[in-house]
């Protein structure tokens, strides 16, 4: 179970401004206080109220909110509900907020915003500690649940509440989405690019993207987004730089940028804005802006205040492995870009891939103990196929879809056939006898490692 220290030090904040207020250059000491404290108080509130032993195991009534549906087909469904106010004054301090709960046999479908009536069987989310498997209670901690149990009986009513309506308006576009992709060979991946809706990936393909070094294909975070704000970008800086009068009033990259913002906001709104997209977001955003105010792009100020902004959003997210990932490849292309400037662009994006699979090859090691050999090769070509093919593709079928125009087979058949292409090479790639290396290093070995990696390529600044 989750401990956490007591929150009697918050009384000494009066007292640490004061020294703060007496002596200035105490400010990072302040920073510091309030840095832990807010993080505490976060990470409380995520636990609180933990499920009690007295009612572990026991028949619950309950009201809530069902949050959302992580899997449902005709003979077992999970989500995850909210307790509403009723519950919450009759199992204040005794049972947590949120819960996840499978269903089995549910006389109903179930949908985003639903009330429901239930009873129900709790008990607290433990997991084995095994080094290189999944830290399950940590998982279920991050996304603030503090029970999983099973539904014995009850009824969730088609009402949709107004606090969730417009993300119960996604979840019909995803339930229809759903329909429309199923006859299609590549349905599951065409609906984990468009609604990070993974659940119909079976075995066989997590594994040939594991041996690949694809996986993050079917993630939705900073790859997809950049891709979308690039690509919206480029074509609607093209489009105002055909009217002149346009240009005069209103500078091309300016309409560019604010129309990039709107399209990667809602591609995060289809994705359900789930960790990975809120970071992403944050980043892209913050890469925008700066080309609104015409501020240096690719610099480390905009990269540490992204940083900043995700850790005062969701500072436990520095407990998930997707955090560590993703800020670190965006700063190992940063160091990349930089050190690469005397080289040709061709050159230069293949330095890049490179150095960045060298540098997250042992992070991926240490936190998923198996890493793809060939994933430099692999993603040379899969990113920029799926970045500027399949997702333009997809969003575009999305668009049509959501405007009314229901006749869009032709474009998800063409999809299903990029994707087709793209899974022959993945899957010939796969087979390859060392694609992959299973290893669980040492933490202090990962970090000599990234140190030695990085001093390599500033070796113009070094002296024998």
């Amino acid at each position: 179970s989750h401990e956490f220290p007591a929150l009697w030090y918050l009384l000494g904040f009066p007292f640490i401004m004061l020294v703060w207020l007496k002596f200035p250059q105490t400010l990072y000491i302040v920073v510091i206080f309030i840095a832990y404290a807010w993080s505490h108080l976060f990470a409380y509130q995520l636990i609180y109220p933990q499920l009690t032993s007295d009612y572990s195991g026991e028949a619950l009534n309950i009201d809530g909110v069902l949050k959302q549906v992580t899997h449902q087909n005709y003979s077992y469904s999970q989500f995850i509900l909210e307790r509403s106010k009723q519950s919450v004054d009759i199992w204040a301090d005794k049972i947590p907020k949120i819960v996840q709960l499978s269903w089995y046999q549910a006389p109903q479908k179930l949908y985003q915003g639903q009330i429901c009536k239930l009873t129900i069987k709790l008990k607290k989310p433990w997991g084995f500690s095994n080094p290189g498997s999944r830290d399950y209670e940590k998982s279920m901690f991050l996304k603030g649940i503090g029970a999983r149990g099973y539904v014995k009986t009850g009824e969730c009513s088609h009402k949709i509440t107004k606090k969730l309506s417009v993300f119960s308006l996604r979840e019909h576009w995803q339930e229809e989405f759903l329909l429309k992709t199923s006859k299609y060979k590549n349905s599951a991946l065409m609906q984990a690019l468009t609604f990070a809706y993974r659940e119909n990936i079976h075995t066989h393909q997590w594994k040939v993207l594991r041996k690949t070094g694809t996986a993050h294909l079917v993630a939705i975070s900073g790859l997809h987004l950049s891709s979308v704000a690039f690509v919206i970008f480029f074509i609607v800086k093209r489009l105002c730089c055909v009217s002149s009068t346009l240009c005069n009033a209103v500078p091309a990259h300016s309409i560019a940028a604010y129309a990039a913002i709107l399209a990667t906001s809602f591609y995060a709104y289809l994705a359900g804005f789930t960790l990975p997209t809120q970071r992403a977001l944050i980043m892209v955003s913050l890469i925008l802006f700066a080309i609104l105010l015409r501020k240096p792009v690719f610099n480390l100020s905009v990269y540490a205040t992204a940083l900043l902004l995700v850790l005062i959003l969701n500072p436990v997210s520095v407990l998930s492995a997707g955090f560590w990932m993703s800020f670190l490849a965006v700063l190992f292309i940063f160091i990349a870009i930089k050190a690469s400037q005397a080289y040709t662009k061709f050159i230069r994006v293949i330095y890049v891939q490179v150095y960045l699979a060298a540098a997250l090859f042992p992070i991926t090691l240490l936190y998923f103990s198996e890493a793809s050999i060939i994933s430099p090769v692999v993603n040379l070509f899969a990113i920029p196929y799926v970045s500027f093919l399949v997702l333009p593709l997809l969003l575009l079928s999305q668009c049509f879809f959501l405007v009314g125009l229901n006749d869009i087979d032709w474009l998800l058949g063409l999809t299903n056939f990029l994707l087709d292409w793209l899974w022959i090479g993945l899957d010939l790639a796969a087979n390859f006898q060392y694609a992959s290396w299973k290893f669980v290093p040492k933490l202090l070995g990962v970090i000599c490692f990234e140190v030695g990696l990085f001093l390599s390529v500033q070796a113009k600044g070094l002296t024998v």
